[in-house]
């Protein structure tokens, strides 16, 4: 009788060491390529999101920018300013224009050490316009309308968590016949009796039939937090109240550039500076936005920053052939 030998083959414990080192390589490497690519992801993600809320940003300004000056009356409120400056009286509207710092707006600059820019605009924005029903002479201050509705805006207003009615701060009247017109600050509006009143005399001579519209003013800034987080808010002034909306956040700068022309020798000015130019509100042809945007993810040691601009024709200005476009020393 024979008795077979059998060699148990095994691994010995150099190679059990050595695949497991192997082993922890390729574990060690698969999951610092899947911890890099969820960086990756987060990152692309956030570049994403940040870039489409600025692109919106940048579709609503442009788009009051497109606005800007227009009432729905002849000659909008380039004709306007042209009567006022005709009778001597006070104006605050401008079709465009950037307003210095203040109490209500605060001084902010970006990492270059220069000024954030504060966007002012008025406008019709609503679109709506309505016709007086009476004959209108100088020196009065109250009219008829036939919609007295045009002059109301129903707005959320998250101070008091409701609905709020307002109205705008001034109108424009205007006359097709005389191809001008004229802003006023609103006084009050009587819907059962259609009455509209104004705290200033009106100047000029309308008639039934001639259109009356509102007028409403509204702001571009940068507001910063108490965690200096920064968002890009739009503030829409009413006769009786203003209502922020934030409109994008982590907004690092805000810049604005206008095209001017020169009303005596018509040469133009491209992308001047408001903050080291002197500009004539009534001299734009058109406004150049930028905006700089901050992309931080929890994993990002240096954070990243895109930009994002365009340019907007200011199509309610140089309108009205009468209009000499000097008003930057007008009340």
């Amino acid at each position: 009788m024979r008795i077979k030998n059998y060699k148990i083959q095994a691994f010995t414990l150099i190679e059990l060491l050595i695949a497991l080192v192997i082993g922890s390589i390729v574990f060690l490497g698969a999951y610092t390529f899947l911890a890099q690519q969820q960086k990756t992801f987060r990152r692309q993600t956030e570049a994403i999101r940040q870039q489409s809320s600025l692109r919106m940003v940048l579709y609503y300004i442009t788009k009051d920018l497109a606005n800007a000056g227009f009432t729905g009356t002849p000659l909008g409120l380039e004709s306007a300013i042209q009567t006022a400056k005709e009778n001597g009286y006070s104006m605050p509207a401008r079709v465009v224009r950037t307003i210095p710092p203040s109490a209500e707006f605060s001084d902010l600059k970006n990492n270059e050490d220069k000024p954030l820019d504060i966007l002012e605009i008025w406008a019709n924005f609503s679109g709506l316009t309505t016709t007086i029903t009476n004959s209108i002479n100088p020196g009065v201050s109250q009219f008829y309308v036939q919609d007295p509705s045009v002059f109301e805006i129903n707005v959320w207003d998250d101070s008091q968590g409701q609905t709020v009615t307002f109205h705008p701060p001034g109108f424009i009247l205007g006359t097709l016949s005389m191809a001008k017109g004229e802003y006023h600050s609103l006084g009050t509006v009587n819907p059962s009796s259609s009455l509209i009143s104004s705290s200033e005399m009106i100047t000029s001579v309308y008639n039934p039939g001639d259109l009356v519209a509102p007028v409403w003013r509204r702001v571009y800034f940068v507001q910063e937090d108490s965690q200096q987080n920064r968002f890009l808010v739009r503030r829409d002034y009413y006769q009786e109240n203003s209502v922020d909306t934030v409109m994008g956040e982590n907004i690092v700068d805000f810049q604005v550039f206008f095209d001017t022309q020169d009303p005596n020798t018509g040469l133009m000015t491209i992308e001047a500076d408001p903050d080291t130019d002197i500009i004539d509100p009534c001299t734009i042809r058109a406004v150049r936005i930028v905006i700089t945007g901050l992309i931080q993810t929890p994993d990002m040691r240096i954070p990243s920053y895109f930009r994002l601009s365009k340019r907007v024709l200011i199509r309610n200005l140089w309108l009205d052939p009468g209009f000499d476009h000097q008003c930057l020393s007008t009340p």
